[in-house]
């Protein structure tokens, strides 16, 4: 699988070029900005995007949304859950970072279970609500991106609008015991880790 990791945007949330080598079909999971590199790495490696897809609707893995989409001609795919934030600045935050994100609307509104085909990659959609109703993971094999719902030795913030810590910390506990230890997990923000590391290491969880 082909991972290219951006970080984008004025805060610098994780965004990841992913692609299948042998198909060349793309996608791009949470475009924070309208960052240049986010299109030359796409070039670079010659991919045909299909989908950009948001693991949640917070103005910093969503505002770079009507940029690639009208660079690469993709679709948009986010939880069910999570439209409404999309399509509001006041629940998406972008109100309160100097613009106003409204849209557009996705085109696909996935729920759990849901299966993203890029090429030969198939990402099943975990729905792992908590820091937003409609936070997702996506998961492929021995990989997860897992959005804001976990990071290396931490955890998305539950005090947002629409959040809770307890499904929060039931959804990572529930989807880390689902996965292989060996999953490597690619989050949101900050350096990737694994679910053995996070099982044995994040202080927010109890094994």
């Amino acid at each position: 699988m082909i991972i290219k990791r951006i970080m984008a945007g004025p805060l610098g949330a994780n965004c990841y070029v992913i692609g299948c080598p042998e198909t060349k079909e793309g996608g791009v999971i949470d475009p924070g900005g309208s960052d240049r590199e986010i299109i030359e790495e796409i070039e670079s490696e010659s991919l045909e995007v299909k989908w950009v897809i948001n693991t949640h609707a917070h103005s910093d893995h969503i505002a770079g949304n009507d940029f690639v989409l009208k660079e690469t001609g993709a679709k948009l795919a986010i939880h069910e859950n999570d439209v409404k934030f999309l399509l509001d600045p006041n629940l998406n935050l972008s109100a309160f970072t100097g613009g106003r994100i409204s849209g557009p609307e996705p085109d696909w509104k996935l729920v759990h279970g849901d299966v993203i085909e890029i090429g030969n990659l198939g990402f099943k959609v975990l729905h792992t609500p908590g820091h937003s109703p409609g936070c997702i993971c996506l998961h492929n094999d021995k990989i997860l991106f897992s959005g804001d719902t976990i990071f290396r030795e931490g955890i998305g913030r539950p005090d947002l609008p629409g959040g809770d810590q307890k499904t929060l910390i039931n959804s990572i506990k529930w989807c880390l015991e689902e996965l292989d230890d060996e999953t490597t997990i690619y989050p949101g923000h900050g350096e990737k880790t694994s679910v053995k590391h996070e099982k044995a290491n994040n202080p927010f969880l109890m094994f």
